[in-house]
């Protein structure tokens, strides 16, 4: 259930805190969030004659992939794409993955979905000690992190646009999407321009 008090708490308390201990610390400051593509995925909005159904291009095939994303206010990018569900198990070999990439201690800062929460991915979090700190978004407030405005960007500009014919085109329009933020440190930056993520600023 949504929680406005725990939201505002993140905004004035919570975040400035955060950030001003990633500083102290020696932190990267790291955002997290996955994603779900899929085949008979609606591919955007259009307009029809009052009192008629407007039709909306789709492909009708089946077929889905996923990303986990994970990126930070100065430009910072990766991502890693994944056809199985998202688990604690599939969630830890992320992280194994992400972590490998970074030489600075983390801060990783994510959503409370039972993957994250489980107890083998808390175990597995715990794994890294100093080098990697977790903190949970309050539940219900997508809005608050950054990555949920590059999952839709990647949406629109990718298989919605492109409308790809199956699995294989799916993965391959979504990994280039995702490709051409890697080293795009303004672009990357400007997803932390939304207005909803003003109190970061």
């Amino acid at each position: 259930e949504r929680d406005p008090e725990a939201i505002k708490e993140w905004k004035d308390q919570r975040y400035p805190r955060l950030k001003k201990d990633a500083q102290r610390e020696g932190r990267e400051i790291i955002y997290w969030d996955e994603a779900g593509y899929r085949l008979d995925d609606q591919v955007g909005r259009t307009w029809g004659a009052k009192g008629q159904t407007p039709g909306v291009a789709a492909t009708g095939k089946r077929g889905r992939t996923n990303s986990a994303v994970a990126m930070s206010e100065q430009g910072a990018f990766w991502y890693e794409e994944f056809t199985n569900n998202l688990n604690a198990e599939t969630f830890s070999e992320l992280i194994k993955r992400f972590m490998r990439t970074r030489r600075k201690k983390v801060l990783l800062i994510i959503d409370q979905h039972p993957a994250h929460t489980a107890k083998a991915a808390q175990s597995h979090l715990a794994s890294y000690g100093e080098k990697l700190r977790v903190e949970f978004l309050p539940g219900y407030a997508p809005e608050l992190n950054p990555v949920e405005y590059v999952n839709q960007y990647a949406k629109s500009q990718g298989p919605r646009k492109h409308l790809p014919e199956n699995r294989q085109e799916l993965s391959a329009i979504v990994r280039a999407t995702l490709d051409g933020l890697k080293g795009a440190f303004m672009k990357v930056k400007a997803f932390f321009g939304h207005k909803e993520l003003a109190f970061m600023h």
